[in-house]
């Protein structure tokens, strides 16, 4: 239970119901089945299977019923997860509850009916959730009628439509919003102008929702903004103003939309953001080097779009610099760091109450998995699929961390690197499809997590490892370089060819700081009409970060 429910219990007495809205409330229990098996959510519980009729004038003591201490009238009611089954109707004694300030239906089965126009005798509502819930059908326009709210989430509804009345409508009417979130909603309109006139918004979430047209700047300049995630409208075009360092912005998500230009310099004045997703869009020129200035950054996904490579000399060496903003993979204090990603991103996170889904395509082990909850505890870098050049430096053992490396599918020649034998975490390793040459480091036999290897498609030579975890990889590890021998291969080494024991690997820079520039020589020559370049890093901190943003405007929003 919120914070916001919890103040009653730190008195001693409370107050008490009135008959009629005690009854209200028992009608309403008794217009619903409790269905335990409809949701899956391990929060859940029935909350209205402890109103009791024996006990009418008790209600402000019912789960999930708050009261008001003065006047004993019922002004919070929160059934979130509460296995709710059945629809709700006009004449429904919800809407008996004229003092309600605060109603969250969000996460229940409403079975696709459409939200009751009699949603206007709630005319004290400032706190509206109902996502989640399957409702469907048009808003009615008697929401309009609601002018104090300042949440209102009916997120996650896909069969809701706002289109008669549509987004303008709403904005023009509900002028005191700070929180409008509307993710998967069938808008299906232009982004209205005066939404920039919503001086109070704090939050806005328009992802998925058809719309088109070209996105007001304006918007992205509201003083109190600090969340604005437009992502996935695909035919939504725009493109990032002029930022103010007074920004309080934190989240910035336009993934997979049609955005273009360039992006300003003063992006890297937005000293509030947790999270920056541009992915997916149509932005060319230079990825600008002051957001390296954005200390508090957690996640930054800058995929798929049309970078002019000729003109990113400072991404073209990644420089260290840059990443050490991160604490770049060291094996102490990478707080903001657990994840790195290029190119493979599929889903940006969405933000789903305060609970938020991070989900990427990634290629591990071999396989293309989908990971839909991305572990705490999974270091990755993922480089494949790229026009990579310049040989891989052995200043990639200091990345201690690491789970999975794949760099596949580039044009990397040279040695393999033996101070890959320093990364005691890895479990996967693939170096597939490259120009690689000369022998496979003996210095791998160490990696005794390692479950996934491939080299296939190179043009390495001599003896592959054996013992260890080598004895369980198969041939299809090795294919394409035809001067490798050794078990699985049929073809046998000359004696000449068997490795002594392999040195020991210097330990030298476990405690420095990561390797300068001249240790990292890998240079991006982009790919197809331009490069593509992304960074996925952290997703801890947003987590937390947004859980706290959340519980500011929803005081029991779940």
């Amino acid at each position: 239970m919120s914070d916001f429910l919890n103040t009653c219990s730190s008195f001693s007495t409370q107050p008490l119901c009135s008959d009629s809205e005690s009854l209200a409330l028992l009608q309403l229990k008794q217009s619903f089945e409790i269905n335990v098996s409809d949701l899956h959510n391990p929060f859940a519980y029935p909350k209205v299977s402890s109103w009791n009729s024996g006990k009418m004038n008790e209600c402000c003591s019912w789960d999930g019923v708050l009261c008001d201490r003065g006047t004993g009238h019922v002004i919070g009611l929160d059934l979130s997860s509460s296995y709710l089954y059945g629809s709700i109707n006009s004449s429904s004694s919800l809407f008996h509850l004229v003092h309600l300030q605060e109603l969250n239906l969000a996460h229940n089965n409403f079975k696709d009916s459409q939200i009751p126009p009699s949603i206007r005798y709630l005319s004290n509502l400032t706190h509206l959730n109902l996502s989640y819930s399957s409702f469907s059908g048009q808003v009615p326009p008697e929401i309009l009628e609601l002018p104090k709210l300042v949440f209102l989430d009916l997120s996650f509804n896909p069969l809701i439509k706002l289109q008669k009345p549509g987004l303008k409508s709403l904005v023009e009417n509900l002028t005191n919003l700070k929180l409008l979130h509307l993710f998967e909603v069938n808008i299906s309109s232009r982004v209205p102008h005066i939404l920039a006139n919503l001086s109070s918004l704090m939050y806005l979430g328009l992802a998925n929702c058809g719309l088109y047209g070209e996105f007001p700047t304006e918007v992205f300049k509201l003083p109190k903004l600090q969340f604005l995630s437009v992502g996935y409208n695909q035919k939504l075009t725009g493109y990032l103003p002029e930022f103010n360092s007074s920004s309080p912005l934190r989240f910035l998500s336009l993934a997979n939309s049609s955005f273009s230009g360039f992006i300003p310099t003063s992006l890297g004045h937005l000293s509030n953001l947790i999270y920056l997703s541009l992915g997916s869009n149509n932005f060319g020129g230079q990825i600008p080097f002051s957001l390296a200035n954005l200390t508090q950054l957690s996640e930054l996904d800058l995929s798929y779009n049309a970078f002019n490579p000729q003109t990113l000399s400072w991404v073209g060496k990644l420089p260290s610099e840059y990443f050490q903003i991160w604490n770049f993979m060291k094996v102490s204090n990478f707080d903001n760091l657990t994840y790195m990603n290029a190119f493979t991103l599929t889903k940006t996170p969405e933000v789903t109450g305060i609970r938020v889904n991070y989900s990427m395509e990634m290629t591990n082990k071999g396989i293309k998995t989908v990971y839909e909850k991305i572990q705490d505890f999974l270091i990755v870098v993922d480089l494949s699929n790229n026009r990579f050049e310049g040989e891989i430096s052995e200043g990639i053992g200091n990345l201690k961390g690491l789970n999975l490396l794949n760099l596949s599918n580039n044009i990397l020649p040279g040695r393999i690197p033996s101070s890959l034998g320093n990364l005691s975490e890895l479990e996967s390793l693939d170096l597939s499809k490259n120009q690689l040459s000369g022998e496979i480091p003996q210095q791998l036999l160490q990696l005794t997590f390692l479950g996934f290897f491939n080299v296939s498609n190179n043009n390495l030579t001599g003896p592959i490892p054996q013992g260890q975890q080598f004895s369980t990889f198969q041939n299809n590890s090795y294919l394409g370089n035809t001067r490798l021998c050794g078990s699985p291969l049929t073809k046998k080494c000359k004696i000449s060819e068997i490795p002594t024991q392999p040195p020991l690997i210097s330990k030298q820079g476990e405690d420095s700081k990561f390797p300068s520039k001249s240790d990292w020589v890998v240079i991006m020559m982009g790919y197809g009409s331009g490069l593509i370049i992304g960074f996925i890093i952290g997703h801890n901190l947003a987590i937390r970060e947004l859980e706290q943003f959340a519980k500011k405007f929803g005081r029991w929003y779940r």
